[in-house]
């Protein structure tokens, strides 16, 4: 799972549920998301939790605890996170 790339939240959801434009490319967004991801999520849910989430995502494994968990906490607090980081990105586009 090392190589593989994994997002807690898709660029749809991301823009559907933050004022970002629907015409944003994905290859313009996906790198704030990931960033965000290793930033913010992993610090603060540590480590091991982090790495299951995103093997429960990538596996489509996810107890039912870990899905309410990504969808109702992780999820809303990571697309905030990720539209912080890209804003810079966007202001000269």
């Amino acid at each position: 799972m090392a190589n593989e790339t994994v997002l807690l939240v898709s660029e749809q959801r991301m823009k559907q549920w933050t004022s970002l434009d629907q015409n944003i490319r994905i290859d313009v967004l996906t790198p704030s998301i990931l960033n965000a991801q290793e930033t913010y999520t992993q610090n603060t849910c540590g480590t091991p939790f982090y790495n299951r989430l995103k093997e429960g995502v990538l596996n489509n494994d996810l107890t039912t605890d870990e899905a309410t968990f990504l969808k109702d906490y992780v999820g809303p607090a990571l697309m905030q996170y990720a539209l912080y980081l890209i804003l810079p990105h966007l202001k000269y586009k």
